[in-house]
């Protein structure tokens, strides 16, 4: 028995530094994407997913495999990123890799296939099962990735609409950290999207939840770095 447990052991420890290796390669790929490096991010990008095969099922590789997506985009393989966010696990991972597809898209003022993203995004995030404040608050970080891409193209009309369906989603929380990161996320989206008046109400609303006991004062620290990266210094020193 004790054999069995060393052999499980061992296992678990090779996927954890094999685990660690791929996600320092995603990230190196992103580097190199920035630069256009295209043959050295297919390479990086193969490294990566030999990394995670020796991963295997012993640890959840949806996050990394989420760090892929957005260098395989910007290097135009649009088809091996969209494979590769139908392989992840589950659909809030899922809707995460499409939403960032449809952000990189829109970046590169690929209109018609980032608004393909995004509509794949929005029908794969209603799958999503918003029982707790956990799953909510993923249904907002994917909500506001949808906004940014909109913002992109340049509708703010329909960013607007959706910023507006996961405000009603954050105000349906019931654990207030959860809340305060889904109003901060919120808040930022609000002033990229020029709308600054509504970002700094949404951003107080964060602030008189954000109690300085709640999460050890994370969740104030927060709430002072959205008010900081909005702009709004007053407020952030203020706070």
């Amino acid at each position: 028995l004790k054999d069995q447990v060393d052999d499980i052991f061992t296992t678990i420890q090779v996927a954890r530094v094999a685990e660690i290796k791929a996600v320092a390669l995603s990230e190196i790929a992103q580097i190199l994407a920035k630069k256009e490096e295209l043959i050295r991010v297919s390479e990086v990008f193969k490294q990566a997913m030999i990394m995670l095969e020796v991963v295997g099922d012993h640890i959840d590789i949806s996050g990394t495999l989420l760090k892929l997506v957005r260098p395989l985009v910007q290097v135009g393989k649009l088809d091996q990123a969209s494979k590769l966010a139908q392989e992840v696990a589950s659909a809030n991972y899922q809707a995460s890799a499409l939403g960032e597809i449809a952000k990189v898209l829109a970046e590169m003022g690929d209109r018609v296939r980032a608004v393909e993203f995004i509509n794949r995004t929005l029908s794969m995030s209603e799958a999503i099962i918003t029982r707790f404040s956990e799953s909510k608050l993923d249904k907002v970080f994917i909500l506001s990735k949808v906004v940014q891409a909109l913002v992109t193209l340049g509708d703010e009309s329909r960013a607007s609409q959706i910023i507006n369906k996961a405000l009603d989603i954050a105000s349906d929380m019931e654990e207030n950290s959860a809340r305060v990161s889904a109003l901060c996320i919120l808040a930022l989206e609000l002033a990229q999207s020029g709308d600054r008046n509504k970002a700094v109400r949404i951003a107080n609303e964060a602030l008189a939840l954000a109690q300085p006991w709640l999460d050890e004062g994370k969740a104030l620290g927060k709430v002072i770095q959205t008010f900081a990266k909005m702009g709004a210094f007053d407020q952030a020193l203020s706070a």
